[in-house]
């Protein structure tokens, strides 16, 4: 209650009224006032009129980190304004964050009531003369863009309700201004790699002529089976090279416009840069690529009569040449140098076994793992990928599947003897294997079982997983090897389910123990209608066959979710863990899963 008798007291309240009244006139006006470029400062100028301070700043999140300001001051402060600007860039701003209570404001009337809590913060206020301040965060929807400080306010300090009334004003705008900016960025960038989208060059590749262009400089790079590493080891595993390959590229031709062209092309484009400077980026750029754990074919061209259509032409042939040449040579390497005698490198260990765990996942236990074969050579892992087609070609991956199957077996007793708890274990057998020229299905079978027996384990914990097929005289030696298994008591496992064309008459006709659902359904940016109505008919046909399904490729945990909510409990991807080494995956045997749970 304010003594109204007090004649000093009632004329402060009236100069006050007064102060709010031309303060609101003034904001009002400054609401109305759409001249380009007044914007904010003309509510830091009120604010400080109003509040007779030193300085009154916005500080807002820019676009690396709490460190654009936006100030009035008297001359006074200039000195003020620039320390605080470098203040924030330094992370001081964490601790001023601190300070603000759960309304979002604070008034320090003194600070060196702060000095023992934050000393730092104390010190770098009292060095620039700052000794009060009343701030207010701003606010939207939950987000916090930042906060409208006064520094020394000399009138009207106890009072935060304009600062937050102009807060109101300045948050709408960030936020407003912030969503239209991510909206601009997703519509030009590309969202993996941050280039820029080839939509966006369109119009600007036609006029380049136009714009007075005296040479162009084009590089373009193209990932070499960027597809078949999207397609065996997920999205996740090719967006990594794609942002590697870049950064690289961004970190070469600085300045000039770079584009994610095609899926896995990239393009830059050099305009009015010399022959010398742009051969010179060329190289560097190369050498860069070579040194990336990713093969990349590059192509350029340089002209003092730029023509974007034929110089793109000219690259991309050029990429092609080096893509043809490399693919050459690995498949020269595995043919001439590893497969010339494959079972005297299978013999000296030049290939070793590694576990990817299945899991449950409701409960984030093992439920069973997948064995897979890796390439040692010359001290590099050398991924399937790069060396199982070209076994299959060369009919040489029986030897290996059946390496692996041995090696299998003399861990699942080396983990006996530890006292691991045990679970199935997926062993793949090539369709090459089965119904390749001068195999017999049934043969195979007696094969597989004889190694089982041999090491005496348990038919139980052997999975043996093969893939579909569409081809008539292929399913019936598939289901003659899958009949085989079958009567030893051996589970099959078709993998890549729903790939191929033949899936209705594999869950109908074929004896089978489980399915697992191809990681193209699940491995998109947004799960589509048809591959939720694909996998949800599966999961339902499957369960009703009792068979186990478990999808392959879980790479987050909202695929996770997703699946479960379908009714499908087991998944196999890096949500959980990549292929291990038999050692690490003793480590993950023995405590028997993750703490992940869905």
């Amino acid at each position: 209650m304010i003594d109204l008798s007090n004649e000093s007291k009632l004329n402060a309240v009236m100069r006050q009224m007064s102060s709010y009244r031309s303060f609101m006139k003034n904001f009002i006006d400054a609401i109305n006032d759409t001249t380009e470029g007044f914007g904010y400062k003309n509510y830091l100028r009120l604010l400080r009129e109003f509040y007779n301070a030193d300085c009154v700043a916005v500080i807002y999140n820019g676009e690396s980190a709490w460190d654009t300001i936006e100030e009035i001051h008297i001359p006074s402060a200039q000195i003020m304004a620039k320390v605080v600007n470098e203040s924030v860039s330094r992370g001081a701003i964490v601790d001023f964050l601190a300070l603000f209570n759960n309304a979002g404001r604070v008034f320090i009337s003194d600070i060196k009531s702060i000095e023992g809590e934050y000393r730092d913060l104390f010190k770098r206020m009292a060095d620039v003369r700052i000794w009060s301040t009343s701030a207010v965060l701003l606010n939207k929807r939950e987000q916090c863009f930042g906060a409208i400080v006064v520094m020394n306010p000399r009138a009207n300090s106890g009072s935060l309700d304009l600062i937050e009334m102009i807060g109101i004003s300045i948050s709408n705008s960030l936020f407003y201004e912030k969503a239209r900016a991510e909206y601009e960025y997703r519509l030009n960038f590309d969202q993996v790699t941050g280039l820029r989208k080839r939509e966006t060059f369109n119009n600007l590749g036609e006029n380049y002529v136009e714009y007075d262009c005296s040479s162009m400089g084009i590089f373009a790079s193209d990932i070499i089976r960027l597809s078949e590493i999207n397609d065996k080891f997920g999205y996740t595993a090719g967006n990594a090279r794609l942002r590697m390959v870049a950064d690289v590229i961004r970190g070469v031709f600085t300045g000039y416009d770079i584009y994610r062209y095609e899926q896995d092309e990239i393009v830059v484009f050099c305009k009015d840069i010399d022959k010398k400077s742009f051969m010179g980026l060329v190289r560097i750029v190369r050498e860069s690529l070579d040194d990336l754990d990713v093969s990349v074919s590059t192509g350029f061209s340089w002209t003092d009569k730029p023509d974007i259509a034929r110089q793109l032409s000219e690259v991309r042939l050029m990429y092609d040449i080096e893509k043809d040449t490399k693919l050459k040579s690995l498949d020269s390497t595995m043919r001439n140098k590893v497969f010339k005698d494959v079972v005297s490198e299978i013999e000296k260990g030049s290939f070793m076994v590694y576990y990817q765990p299945k899991v449950d996942i409701r409960t984030g236990q093992i439920v069973g793992t997948e064995a897979l074969a890796r390439w040692i050579h010359n001290g590099e892992v050398i991924q399937p990928f790069r060396f199982i087609p070209t076994m299959e070609r060369n009919g040489f991956i029986i030897h290996l599947d059946l390496y692996i199957l041995k090696r299998v077996c003399e861990a699942i007793n080396e983990w006996i003897e530890k006292g691991y708890k045990l679970v199935p274990i997926s062993v793949n057998i090539s369709r090459n294997d089965i119904s390749g020229v001068g195999h017999d299905p049934r043969m195979l079978a007696e094969r597989i079982i004889r190694i089982i027996k041999e090491y005496d384990i348990d038919p139980k914990y052997i999975i043996i997983e093969v893939t579909e097929t569409t081809e008539a005289s292929e399913q019936k030696d598939l289901y003659d090897f899958i009949k085989n298994m079958s009567e030893a008591g051996i589970a099959t496992s078709i993998d890549d389910f729903g790939t191929g064309c033949s899936t209705l008459s594999v869950l109908r006709d074929f004896p089978v123990n489980e399915i697992k659902i191809d990681r193209s359904f699940i491995n998109h940016e947004a799960f589509s209608t048809q591959d939720q109505i694909i996998i949800k008919s599966i999961i339902q046909m499957a369960r009703q066959l009792n068979l186990n399904v478990i999808t392959e490729g879980v790479e987050t945990e909202e695929q996770a979710r997703f699946l479960l909510e379908l009714g499908c409990n087991h998944a196999q991807g890096y949500l959980y863990d990549k292929p291990l080494e038999q050692s690490a995956f003793e480590s993950r045997l023995s405590v028997g899963g993750y703490d992940r749970k869905i």
